[in-house]
């Protein structure tokens, strides 16, 4: 099954909406224009492990793909939430209230207790559902 790969393309917190761009996942090219808050979504390979993302205004990212940060690191979790929908900020190590936010509809979604904390009971679930 495919998986969908998800970014937000943001300069000094404003999203760069309706920028063509070409994104290369293992060599498979795919074409398009973000989104009007700034997103790329494609599907993808459920096993890609390299995307090269090139945006019209000629700015160029390689992204590692499948790799999350450790459970016990604020860019684990949000990658974590991120990747199960939960979370649509910046994977950027800051526990903002975007992300405790994020902990607690997960939380909620999840019948755990509601602490917008990452506390054992919700970081075990996180590994259970997306992976170390």
């Amino acid at each position: 099954t495919p998986k969908k790969l998800q970014i937000q393309i943001v300069r000094i917190g404003v999203p760069i909406k309706d920028m063509d761009y070409k994104l290369d996942v293992d060599g498979t090219v795919k074409e398009g224009r973000t989104d009007s808050e700034g997103w790329i979504k494609q599907n993808i390979l459920p096993n890609a492990k390299l995307a090269k993302l090139t945006i019209a205004d000629g700015s160029y990212y390689e992204l590692n793909l499948g790799h999350l940060d450790p459970i016990d690191e604020v860019t684990g979790i949000q990658g974590r939430l991120s990747g199960l929908g939960y979370y649509e900020g910046s994977v950027n190590g800051q526990f903002t209230d975007q992300t405790k936010k994020a902990l607690e509809t997960f939380q909620r979604s999840n019948k755990l207790k509601v602490t917008g904390e990452p506390d054992e009971d919700t970081k075990n679930l996180l590994m259970e559902l997306i992976g170390e």
